[in-house]
């Protein structure tokens, strides 16, 4: 597990802790400076915890058949089979469109992958930041801003 329950009063799942890991890890604060770098769960306001864990709840609801799938992969390296912590870090890359990222889930079926990417994509992208009072905040804005293609 990426973070300890011990310092924060929301309960929280592997898939919700691996989701938030991978949202601090993903978002810069400036070039090359990510929020986990100076940053972690502590510092998240509780309506931005509590807001992460709906969304993750509801999509672990909703797509119980899909994650069975996804957990029952083996993988052929020396690492821990996909688990919870693996599916949220996913959430958080496929539900911003950060698959460009270039991270590998090669042991997966294809299929499972894509049955996984398009549960993620019924969400809309989001984006965390930090407040001037230096806590971590969650609003609508997407992650990444798609270009306009030239006419």
């Amino acid at each position: 597990m990426f973070f300890s329950q011990k310092s924060f009063k929301i309960k929280l799942d592997e898939f919700t802790l691996g989701y938030i890991y991978c949202a601090l890890w993903n978002t810069e604060v400036a070039p090359g400076v990510t929020l986990d770098e100076f940053f972690s769960i502590e510092n998240m306001k509780n309506e931005t915890l509590q807001a992460i864990k709906t969304d993750c709840e509801t999509f672990q609801e909703k797509h119980k058949d899909i994650l069975e799938e996804y957990y029952k992969t083996k993988r052929k390296d020396s690492f821990p089979n996909y688990g919870p912590e693996h599916a949220g870090y996913d959430f958080w890359i496929y539900r911003n469109h950060l698959e460009h990222l270039g991270f590998d889930r090669k042991d997966i079926l294809q299929e499972v992958q894509d049955k996984m990417k398009n549960a993620c994509k019924e969400f809309p992208p989001i984006h965390i930041s930090q407040d001037r009072k230096m806590n971590i905040i969650m609003d609508t804005k997407p992650a990444v801003k798609k270009r306009k293609a030239k006419v």
